[in-house]
């Protein structure tokens, strides 16, 4: 009932219940490839990490990608309007509307820096970083198979 009243009000009842929220899903143990349990939080933070690495970890090709340049102004233009109303595609913040209503604005940039990833390979960290967040699949996870996870 009090939640009904208060809500999420900056409140003590608020700061409350969120520190109460925090601790009881706070990952404070996982158990390495062997099925050691580890609580030790670097190593903790370690497993999850090294599990990610390896699930994403992209195989190394030695052959170029071609791509046809004269064409790929219009494929770039054609892809931001495509992209689905209300989502953001990167870390920028930046939702889609954004790109397709500056598009005469924007694209330049964005065709010079794909243009450039072609050329090169090369793309910066920053272009293709997320924050995952791990959501409990169990009541009391163990391994990374027990956490589903959400980027954001």
């Amino acid at each position: 009932m009090q939640w009904y009243k208060e809500g999420d009000a900056s409140t003590s009842f608020f700061h409350k219940s969120m520190r109460m929220h925090h601790s009881q899903h706070r990952i404070v143990s996982m158990r390495d490839k062997d099925g050691v349990l580890v609580t030790d939080f670097e190593q903790v933070k370690g497993i999850i990490v090294d599990f990610y690495k390896n699930l994403f970890a992209a195989p190394q090709v030695d052959t170029c990608i071609e791509v046809e340049i004269n064409n790929l102004e219009l494929e770039i233009e054609v892809s931001m309007l495509s992209m689905k109303k209300g989502k953001a595609p990167g870390p920028d913040g930046f939702i889609s509307e954004f790109y397709k209503d500056s598009r005469e604005v924007v694209k330049g940039t964005v065709v010079e820096a794909i243009q450039t990833f072609f050329a090169t390979g090369y793309m910066p960290r920053h272009l293709n970083s997320t924050i995952i967040s791990l959501i409990r699949k169990v009541a009391n996870p163990e391994n990374m198979k027990d956490f589903r996870p959400i980027s954001c």
